[in-house]
């Protein structure tokens, strides 16, 4: 059987919840800027593009602060994905702790360092530490840790790629009719175009990071049901089987874009149903209810 219940709970993998919550809201903030440079260099553009569009010189502006700024905002990029990495590794972490895997450097990298998880365990974000207890679901309890470890990966699994599947269908959205009206601009011969690029580079390249986020989920959802055929045909299911389930969920996270909580917060309800219905399909067909 397993400790996960009671693993999960105790002050050295809450700290760990706490620590990446934190270094995921800093990227958070970091994609926030992102967005309003964007959009803001966007809106200043259009304002100058009514002032000064006699003046010759407004297309060469344009231009030059349009190139900048979007070359801010890939730049941007790496140290977001800097954040999301470290916050890949404490969740990583907390997983090993509680599923009782060994860290493999091989697979996830160094370890978070203490004074990392100290440093930001202690700021301060919209959730408080009841949100962290009980981090996977009471169902795990009782169950055999090849099943238990299923169940809980299961969770991830199900949260994130519903979750992700809602937001790239918004932003996509968002982005083909930004699309559609920046080219509808150039053909018409409107330099209007230019002062949109900025916010379009922005919405491109979220929809690009959540693109490649589902893509590299793939591996996640091969991994994780091939070791759900083993366990249904009653084979073993060893550590180092896990440890590629492991190294496929790390690729995933550490290179996963962050969702707007309030995106989270409007199909938070949602989740929960989806989720629990797709663990009790898996509980069945394990047969081990």
């Amino acid at each position: 059987m397993n400790e996960i219940c009671s693993k999960q709970n105790q002050p050295e993998n809450i700290d760990l919840l706490k620590a990446q919550a934190a270094v995921y809201k800093e990227s958070e903030k970091l994609s926030n800027f992102d967005f309003f440079m964007s959009a803001g260099t966007t809106a200043l553009l259009l304002v100058l593009r009514i002032i000064i569009a006699h003046l010759e010189i407004w297309g060469v502006i344009t231009a030059i602060l349009a190139a900048i700024v979007t070359v801010c905002s890939f730049s941007l990029s790496f140290v977001i994905s800097n954040r999301k990495d470290l916050a890949a590794r404490m969740q990583m972490l907390f997983d090993c702790n509680v599923l009782d895997i060994n860290w493999n450097d091989a697979v996830l990298g160094r370890q978070p360092k203490q004074e990392e998880i100290d440093h930001y365990k202690i700021i301060q974000t919209r959730k408080d530490e009841s949100t962290f207890c009980g981090w996977y679901n009471e169902r795990v309890k009782g169950k055999p840790m090849d099943v238990a470890r299923i169940l809980a990966y299961q969770e991830n699994i199900s949260y994130d790629v519903n979750l992700r599947k809602a937001f790239i269908t918004i932003n996509s959205i968002l982005c083909f009719i930004l699309l559609v009206l920046t080219v509808y601009l150039i053909a018409i011969n409107n330099n209007f175009w230019l002062p949109l690029i900025p916010l379009l580079a922005f919405l491109l390249k979220i929809s690009i990071a959540n693109v490649r986020s589902l893509l590299k989920f793939k591996a996640v959802i091969d991994d994780f049901n091939e070791i759900l055929d083993l366990l249904v045909n009653h084979k073993y299911v060893g550590v180092k089987r896990f440890n590629t389930l492991f190294h496929s969920m790390y690729e995933h996270r550490r290179r996963t874009y962050k969702i707007p909580d309030k995106v989270f917060q409007a199909l938070k309800k949602f989740l929960h149903i989806k989720s629990d219905y797709d663990q009790l399909l898996i509980m069945e067909k394990l047969g081990r209810i």
